[in-house]
């Protein structure tokens, strides 16, 4: 049975790094030909619509993918439950969808800024709300992601066609978030079809009972998703009211910050593939095969990324953003700590009824963050450089806590295993 488990996990892991390649793949085309293409300050401005409109992403997906991928693992062989889940996720989702875009509107007509852009941010906050309507927490839950995979790699292949075949010029701006609507609505009706049709799994009667629930279970994850986009996404923002004027700036920064998500994101799919995994097994022995041969990894990439981050930000780039690889150097800390805090947050904590102090631990990444950021502005030293060590600094706070948790709970568990066999012994003499 468990080399059945352990089959599954390797199965989905393999598609969740085709998945991730995928990504990698079709990021290292599009991305330098975008930012060549649409010159810094237009980059720029393309780059902050989406993280404004990631704000109003994290509401309307309020921590689904783990919630909802955690209680459709937990009943994976009752179909009905699932259907259930399935049901209230996106009933939720789509009663947020029409609060946000009252909110949005509002927003449009009373920052000025964005009055220049309307249409771009429009584009933009369909494109992303849309997307988040896709139902991947139910692969994930019941593991299987082939189809997921396949699907997800299909529309960014066609998605990547057509940006080369359209945008030609700056003016062009526009069409990146109207074909990436237009993508989110296919694999929309795709995924919610095969659900249907494949898996048995389709939209069924629920109550507010069952609504309410789904919502107060996402609760604790939703904050902590939200905590964490204050030490990410929130930089962009801030950069933005440093500079006002400077969309190049902007453009600057957010290009080599694209760079570093796609290597941030190369620990997901163990990350992802491992959290059902280890809820079920807690096979913690794997866990920390995965952790040793992950270390020399890192070590290698981050000197490599040092050393060469000048080279490898043109390359990407372009010339244009050659004096942003300073960016690149200090953001390679960063990168070297988001892996482990990865795989040592729900992974690792969940299968212990720890899941709240993953939580917890993003609350101390934005705790610091917050912080030092005010800290940063009362002394004048509020920059891009000084934000990116920062969020090193954040980053760095947030896996120290997993760690000491994760040790504590280890040392808790020796001791009462001991005093148990103590009292076995004592027994046995007696």
């Amino acid at each position: 049975m468990k080399t059945n488990k352990n089959k599954q996990l390797i199965t989905n892991t393999i598609m969740m790094y085709i998945l991730t390649f995928s990504t990698y793949f079709f990021s290292f085309i599009t991305v330098p030909y975008q930012s060549r293409i649409l010159k810094p300050e237009i980059f720029g401005v393309v780059s902050l619509s989406i993280a404004i409109v990631t704000y109003f992403q994290i509401v309307i997906e309020f921590g689904f993918n783990l919630s909802a991928t955690k209680s459709i693992s937990e009943n994976i062989n009752d179909y009905n439950q699932i259907k259930k889940i399935y049901t209230s996720v996106m009933s939720i989702k789509g009663i947020l969808f029409l609060i946000l875009s009252i909110i949005f509107w509002f927003l449009l007509n009373l920052v000025p800024s964005f009055a220049e852009y309307k249409s771009l941010y429009i584009l933009t906050f369909f494109s992303l709300m849309i997307g988040s309507f896709l139902p991947d927490f139910v692969y994930r839950g019941i593991e299987k992601m082939s189809s997921m995979v396949l699907r997800t790699v299909l529309i960014k292949f066609i998605f990547t066609i057509m940006i080369f075949a359209f945008v030609k010029r700056p003016d062009d701006y526009l069409l990146i978030p109207l074909f990436t609507l237009s993508g989110n609505i296919l694999s929309i009706i795709v995924a919610v079809l095969e659900l249907k049709i494949k898996h048995k799994i389709q939209f069924v009667k629920i109550n507010i009972k069952n609504i309410y629930y789904t919502f107060k279970e996402s609760l604790p994850f939703f904050i902590s998703r939200a905590a964490v986009s204050i030490y990410t996404i929130t930089n962009s923002t801030i950069i933005s009211v440093i500079y006002p004027t400077g969309h190049a700036q902007i453009g600057y920064y957010t290009g080599v910050e694209k760079i570093i998500n796609v290597g941030k994101n190369a620990a997901s799919p163990v990350s992802d593939s491992l959290y059902p995994y280890m809820i079920k097994t807690k096979n913690y022995k794997l866990l920390k095969q995965i952790i040793l041969i992950l270390i020399p990894f890192v070590i290698v990439g981050a000197i490599i990324g040092i050393v060469f981050a000048e080279q490898i930000v043109v390359l990407i780039l372009g010339n244009d953003y050659r004096d942003s690889y300073i960016y690149f150097r200090w953001f390679i800390p960063v990168l070297a700590i988001v892996p482990f805090s990865y795989i040592l947050g729900f992974p690792a904590l969940s299968p212990i009824n720890k899941a709240k102090h993953a939580n917890y631990s993003t609350y101390v990444g934005t705790i610091i963050q917050i912080a030092g950021i005010l800290l940063l502005f009362l002394t004048g030293y509020l920059n891009i450089i000084s934000l990116i060590i920062l969020t090193g600094v954040s980053e760095f706070g947030v896996l120290l806590y997993r760690i000491s948790i994760l040790l504590f709970s280890n040392k808790k568990n020796t001791i009462e295993v001991n005093e148990t066999n103590q009292y076995i012994n004592e027994g046995e003499k007696l």
